[in-house]
This record gives structure tokens, sequence and C-alpha cells, in this order.
């Protein structure tokens, strides 16, 4: 059933009312993650409650409710509109491109640092989870995250790309940088900051393009799946390099004896779906049973979405 609301959701974010909404997109993937828990894989997931089933579409109603809101506002009342710095005439084209060279030079000099510091990179060292703790401890915050500015280096490319619309021969430094800059943050394996540009990325894309049917479909689902490999084949690589092949399923308490290898491929998917779901389940939980709670604390419809 989640499954096929997924899908429907998608094709109302190709076709149906608010077409190529973030809206749908975001349904589309809470019901993918609704969905997969539900194969119960593990032996240590507990079954859903009532009370956390309402949690959830307590939290997706008020999203969508939100966004309703959002939208009519944003339409009946374009206060942005007498934002002058909003003006294309009042862009500098050449002043963000410097700034953006600034940027990605910088983070090259802060990632030498960041190597000389730490001797490696967390995606390279023979323990990526204990070597994260341990660079943070040796490399001083204001270079680690100014080796990491292909955060907004990278969403800023995009931005000047589809402000000038696209072309590949004025933009192929743009495109270099784009590249050079998602090497780099993967050398750090961490996905949330990966999550974060795609969302970036996306929503310029929206809001700058404001895209036809035909444009999206070429656009989005190449975006989509380089961002998917990507985002799956970091904790792959994190994972075999800390703990060796085998850790997860065992540790999750998960049969894999009967599963094909792409199965087993796609095993970190369901155990960060499913075992983020088992959290908030637990603190859903916790916060109506503990005793030093006695129920006085429920978690607020938000907490779900953040």
């Amino acid at each position: 059933m989640f499954i096929t609301l997924a899908a429907y959701f998608f094709y109302q974010f190709l076709t149906g009312k608010y077409r190529l909404s973030p809206l749908w997109l975001m349904l589309s993937a809470w019901s993918l993650s609704l969905g997969i828990p539900q194969l119960n894989l593990s032996k240590l997931e507990k079954p859903w409650s009532f009370e956390f089933w309402l949690v959830v579409f307590i939290s997706l109603i008020s999203f969508v409710l939100g966004f309703l809101i959002f939208d009519k506002l944003w339409k009946e009342y374009p206060f942005w509109k007498n934002w002058k710095w909003l003006d294309r005439g009042n862009v500098s084209v050449l002043a963000l491109r410097m700034f953006i060279y600034l940027l990605f030079f910088v983070s090259l000099g802060a990632l030498y640092l960041f190597y000389i510091k730490a001797g490696t990179f967390p995606l390279l060292a023979p323990d990526p989870d204990v070597f994260r703790f341990v660079a943070d401890e040796k490399v001083p915050g204001l270079i680690n995250y100014c080796a990491q500015l292909a955060r907004i280096f990278i969403p800023l490319s995009f931005f000047l790309i589809f402000w000038e619309r696209f072309d590949a021969a004025s933009h192929l430094d743009l495109i270099v940088l784009v590249l050079v800059g998602t090497i780099c943050i993967v050398l750090f394996a961490s996905r949330t900051q990966i999550f974060f540009i795609d969302l970036w990325v996306m929503a310029l894309y929206l809001f700058m393009r404001n895209p036809n049917l035909k444009q999206a479909v070429r656009f989005y689902p190449f975006f989509l799946l380089v961002s998917v490999v990507v985002l799956a084949a970091v904790p792959l690589i994190r994972q075999y390099k800390s703990y060796g092949a085998g850790y997860l399923a065992g540790v999750t308490q998960i049969d894999t004896s009967n599963l094909q290898p792409a199965g087993k491929a796609l095993l970190p998917i369901y155990v960060g779906v499913s075992f983020n779901m088992q959290a908030l389940l637990h603190a859903q939980q916790y916060y109506e049973t503990h005793p030093v709670q006695m129920g006085k604390v429920t978690l607020d419809p938000f907490t779900n979405i953040l």
C-alpha cells in the first residue's frame, strides 16, 4: 500500500496539481519510509503502536497544511518583489563567480591543512567511523569547516548555472568545480552533508528555472540517481572498512542467508530507514512512559519532520 502511495505521489509530482513541488517528493519519500519498515527483517524491531502511527500522520498532515498555507500567502502577498536584491539587474555574475572561486581555493587550502594534521581523510582511513572522532580532536574547527566549503560553493555554482541558463562552454569551469567539490565532500564520509547539498540544488532548480515537465523529467531522475548512488555508496564503504562484511546484518540480527547479492547491497538502506523510524518509536514511547516524564511530555508533531 505504501509503495503504491509513493508511486502515486511521485506521479502527482510530475503531472498533478502543484506539479514539480517538493510537497509530492516529501510525501513520496515518507510513504517509502513507512512502507519499507513493514518488512520487519530484524528481530530487534518493535511493533509500531497506535500512538506512534498517530504522531507520524499528525506530522505529515501538519507539513501538508503548512505547505498549503505558505503557498497561498506566497501567491497573495508577493512581498519579495519589493526586495531589490532579487532583481536580476542587481546580481553581478562576475562577482558571484569570483566568490565561488574564492570559496573553492580556500577549501583546497583547508583540505591540505586537514590532511597535514590528520594524516588522511575519513573515507580513506582504515576505520572511518573511529577516525572521524580522532580528526575532530586533531584538526581545529575552522580548518575542518573550511575544508568542507563545497557545501556552499556547489549550490552557488548551480545557482549561477540556473540563473544564466546552462551552456556547456561558458559553464565548464563551474562543472569542474562541482565535480571536484563533490569528491572532496565525499571524502568526509558524511551522508548528511551530501543530502543537504541535494536539497539546496533541487530547491534552486525549482526557484530559478520554474521548469516545465520535459525539463524536470530530464533533470530530476539523473540528479536523484547520482545522489542515491553516492548516498548509498558512502555508508557501504564506511561500514565495510570500519566493521567488515556482515557486520550490519549481525548487529541488527537480520538473516541474510536467503538474500540475493542485490538484496544484501540494499540492506543498509533498509536499516537506515527502518531503524531511524525505530528511533522515533523509542523516543515516543520514552516520553509517554518513562517514570521521569510520567507522560507529561509528548512528542510534538513537528519533531518527526525534523
